[in-house]
């Protein structure tokens, strides 16, 4: 990429790759303009395949308009911002499909599934830890966030599970929100009195 050239004047050059046949297939429920890395193309075509399937076919009233409560739905957007956490819910789900058959890392239900049960097990605790923001070109910064990530990843690996690095002092959390789980108190759940 050359953003200089001879007279001065900023230029910006853009390399495109054509896509094979199941690239194609993944794409084909992607905007029409999307900008990102190549490699979170696929965890974005499956969160919208997730979202449709959320909204369009597990609601039992299309007219409603109630909350669903999905954090990976709800956090799915804000973990694109952040490469790191990008990148660890790659490689700990590229660990996770390894373990599958063939037939399973096609079917696309798998996929979503095995892609929410990484993000709820290794990257929403990250994103309620007292992480440093985000901020590109900030190396000190950076530096902060790969250490505690690190941290984490290590504690979960020995663990073989990430909500277990949760239990670790070394890392804070945010508290608990009560805005993310509601339940009515007068709902079908409670016990009337007598």
């Amino acid at each position: 990429m050359s953003l200089l050239s001879r007279n001065k004047q900023p230029t910006l050059v853009i390399k495109t790759n054509a896509a094979n046949n199941e690239q194609k297939e993944r794409f084909d429920v992607l905007p029409s303009v999307v900008v990102g890395k190549v490699p979170y193309l696929h965890s974005m075509a499956l969160y919208r395949h997730y979202l449709a399937c959320v909204l369009l076919r597990d609601r039992d009233n299309l007219q409603s308009t109630e909350p669903v409560f999905e954090p990976f739905l709800a956090h799915f957007p804000q973990l694109l911002e952040m490469p790191d956490l990008t990148d660890l819910l790659l490689e700990r789900w590229d660990l996770k499909l390894k373990s599958k058959s063939r037939t399973d890392r096609r079917d696309v239900e798998v996929l979503v599934n095995t892609l929410v049960s990484t993000f709820t097990e290794w990257i929403y605790p990250l994103m309620h830890a007292h992480l440093p923001t985000y901020k590109a070109g900030y190396p000190n910064s950076i530096k902060k966030r790969a250490e505690l990530i690190s941290a984490f990843k290590i504690k979960g690996e020995q663990k073989n599970t990430g909500l277990a690095a949760m239990l670790d002092p070394s890392i804070e959390y945010e508290p608990f929100d009560m805005k993310e789980l509601s339940f009515s108190v007068n709902g079908p759940q409670c016990i009337a009195a007598v």
